[in-house]
């Protein structure tokens, strides 16, 4: 009996050695599992940190073009101001050309009215005179 109950001791023992083996390697497993799970950790940590350092030079790039866009708009603005300017002026010269244009159409239509009249009283007069030489 007490071999017997040895023997079934020695099975349970070897049942345990088996199972404790089968706990080390899945053991084992889980601590390569863990290490892979940090390992992979570290690594988007990593991507992490280069993707924030990225996002830092697209943002000051970002600044900087946006700056830039600014300060061409700003050129653009006082380019702007300053050719609607020159067309006021060119305006205002045209406005005046033209009224002085009317003036001298005027002025010569008028020279023009007197200018027929004296023909005219030339020519009354030249008639008077032969006239006066026919009789």
């Amino acid at each position: 009996e007490i071999e017997r109950l040895e023997n079934a001791i020695s099975r349970q023992d070897g049942a345990l050695y088996d199972q404790s083996v089968e706990i080390c390697k899945q053991s084992l497993e889980i601590n390569k599992r863990d290490a892979l799970v940090k390992e992979q950790a570290l690594d988007l940590k990593d991507q992490d940190v280069l993707l924030g350092e990225k996002m830092v030079q697209l943002e000051t790039r970002i600044q900087a073009d946006l700056q830039q866009v600014r300060d061409q708009n700003a050129a653009l603005a006082a380019e702007n101001q300053h050719m609607q300017k020159v067309i006021d002026n060119e305006r205002e010269k045209r406005e005046e050309w033209h009224k002085e244009k009317e003036e001298l159409i005027k002025k010569l239509t008028q020279e023009m009215k007197r200018g027929k009249v004296l023909w005219q009283d030339r020519a009354d007069t030249e008639k008077k005179l032969v006239n006066l030489m026919a009789e």
